[in-house]
């Protein structure tokens, strides 16, 4: 029998559900968004248009959004002149596929370090990819600093109200965005003993309006760290 039950509000790496098995933890996956890509030819052509207007600089704080941008370039045989700006972990490793280390501007841990990055590097306009439910933190303080932020939007993220499940007691519940947070909390409440998890800041203060819970956030924006922090406090 596991040791620890864990809910995990969306699919992560097989191989970190078996590991956490070895380890005695049951990793419950279920999901509590949806993630449906939008990219097309004409945002695209928007990306393109921007670039050949003198923008150098991508933004990317979601690997969702970089997973399908370079998904998009790869089927078609397309690249891109450009530097990048990522969330570290996730992100930035999504990113590998279409660009190289000598592309990436840099990088930070949460959207607030980023954009302080790109301000650093005195940054006059950026393209931000992003989902429809993309957080304020990064445009708002680029466009605080006078910077141009032309957003396209690459994906659309839907909340999936599943039953609720407040008879099962877990020991802890892992969550990787402030919609899936709104998502699982629409239906559930906790016990104050169970633990939550959270992949960063922005996630984090999400939790926060919902629950008094004990709350853990991952230093990196990754799954194997939020595993990480999991096997840590259950000191496995």
């Amino acid at each position: 029998m596991p040791s620890y039950k864990v809910l995990c509000t969306k699919k992560i790496a097989p191989s970190l559900v078996s590991q956490a098995a070895a380890k005695g933890i049951e990793i419950i996956e279920k999901e509590f968004i949806s993630i449906t890509p939008v990219m097309s030819s004409e945002k695209y052509d928007a990306m393109i248009a921007a670039v050949e207007s003198g923008i150098r600089h991508i933004v990317f704080t979601s690997a969702n959004a970089a997973a399908i941008v370079c998904s998009y370039l790869e089927k078609q045989g397309e690249t891109l002149a450009v530097k990048i700006f990522a969330l570290a972990g996730k992100t930035r490793d999504s990113l590998g596929v279409c660009f190289s280390e000598k592309d990436i501007a840099g990088t930070a841990n949460h959207a607030e370090e980023l954009a302080a990055e790109i301000i650093k590097q005195r940054i006059e306009r950026v393209v931000f990819c992003c989902g429809n439910k993309r957080r304020n933190e990064l445009p708002d303080a680029l466009r605080a600093k006078g910077i141009e932020v032309i957003e396209v939007i690459v994906y659309e993220t839907k909340e999936v109200h599943l039953p609720a499940m407040q008879e099962t007691l877990w020991d802890a519940v892992l969550f990787f965005s402030p919609s899936a947070v709104s998502s699982f909390f629409t239906s559930n409440t906790l016990p104050p003993q169970t633990l939550c998890f959270a992949i960063g800041q922005t996630t984090a203060a999400a939790i926060e309006r919902h629950t008094i819970n004990r709350i853990i956030t991952s230093v990196l924006p990754d799954e194997k760290k939020m595993m990480d922090n999991v096997y840590h406090h259950f000191s496995i």
